[in-house]
């Protein structure tokens, strides 16, 4: 992450106080810190196996997770129903066990770049889990790899299953069908209401 935007005092003067941030600009209410210590990169190579958690509430779960800080290293991926799960992941069993890190043995290298609702990146390790630090939404989609899952916080992780990856914000054909679908309803109703105004007119008496 390179920017943390603030909005209530508290936070700016906060920021403005610690030495991992530095103020970048200010827009209305809203300040911008850059991150110091940060690698500026938006897709990194995890360094442990993440687990996969099923149940419960993700969004608390999220929550609870990231005030763990044993745990950061970790990720959670939030499986949803009828969504294959990765092979290698291990089931998540709760937040008061130690994590079982599973450290990845070699190191990677990914160079990334970010456009206009665009994540493109090359790795040299496909097949190894990339967070991508973007919020996730289910009308991403990606080239290069099988499917994107939703992962602690609130990014997205995929598995690469070339060097190339790729992902794009828009629309799917859900999002077509439902606009198609609304066309023809109003179209329905406009017409049903040409017909009653036509059978007024002309059953007046003369």
């Amino acid at each position: 992450m390179k920017e943390v935007i603030a909005v209530t005092d508290k936070v700016k003067a906060a920021l403005a106080s610690s030495s991992g941030y530095r103020e970048k600009g200010e827009i209305g209410p809203y300040k911008i810190f850059g991150v110091r210590q940060g690698s500026g990169q938006y897709v990194v190579p995890l360094r442990y196996q993440p687990m996969m958690a099923t149940d419960g509430d993700w969004k608390r779960l999220a929550y609870d997770w990231f005030q763990k800080p044993e745990w950061l290293d970790v990720p959670l991926i939030f499986l949803r129903t009828g969504e294959p799960a990765p092979k290698a992941a291990p089931p998540f069993t709760g937040l008061e066990d130690v994590p079982e890190k599973r450290l990845f043995p070699s190191e990677c290298h990914v160079k990334d770049a970010v456009g206009n609702e665009e994540v493109r990146f090359e790795t040299d390790c496909p097949g190894r889990p990339h967070l991508v630090k973007v919020s996730y939404h289910p009308k991403w989609r990606v080239e290069g790899a099988d499917r994107i899952y939703l992962v602690s916080p609130a990014f997205m992780l995929v598995y690469p299953t070339t060097t190339h990856v790729r992902l794009v914000f828009g629309n799917r054909w859900p999002d077509y069908a439902g606009w198609v679908a609304t066309g023809v309803g109003i179209a329905w109703l406009l017409a049903e209401g040409l017909v009653l105004l036509s059978r007024k007119r002309y059953s007046r008496p003369l």
